[in-house]
């Protein structure tokens, strides 16, 4: 399935985010890591502390919150 490229260059190391996956769920988290292009971005889950990788092609939408 094709998604919209996502524009994370507005997000950086360190701030709480959602992430809002393709089917709608979604979790807070904080980046955690990211390239220097922004097109991948790693975050840790603030109820679990897994980290997941996500590519700006997965169709998974990152916002800052506040």
């Amino acid at each position: 399935m094709s998604h919209v490229p996502q524009d994370w260059s507005n997000l950086e190391p360190k701030i709480d985010v959602d992430v809002i996956g393709p089917d709608g769920t979604s979790y807070g988290a904080v980046v955690d890591a990211m390239t220097q292009d922004s097109r991948v971005v790693w975050v840790r889950r603030l109820d679990v502390g897994s980290r997941h990788l996500f590519d700006h092609r997965d169709g998974v939408l990152i916002i800052p919150c506040g």
